[in-house]
């Protein structure tokens, strides 16, 4: 009867720390900023914009230190317009 009470104490335990350091991690979680330029009109940007989207989650999920953010901006089929947003963008964030 003396084992069951070891292995609830140390089960305890085991959960406290495992706890103690989800929290730990999740206070140092680094927010990088990405801005991406894309020409949402056409279906090529919707699809990049997509796997975009897709890749990011996965690397999110796999990686708990670093969060990528990603801020897209739509170039609506103008290059100056694009260029443009990028460098307000860049001086104003």
């Amino acid at each position: 009867m003396l084992l069951p009470r070891y292995v609830c104490l140390f089960f305890l335990v085991f959960t406290s720390f495992s706890t103690r350091s989800l929290i730990a991690q999740k206070e140092t979680t680094l927010e990088v900023n990405i801005g991406i330029i894309l020409d949402l009109v056409s279906p090529l940007g919707k699809m990049m914009q997509t796997s975009t989207l897709m890749g990011l989650e996965d690397f999110n999920a796999t990686h708990h230190t670093i969060k990528i953010v990603p801020h897209i901006r739509n170039a609506r089929n103008d290059t100056v317009l694009a260029a443009s947003t990028g460098m307000s963008s860049m001086f104003n964030n």
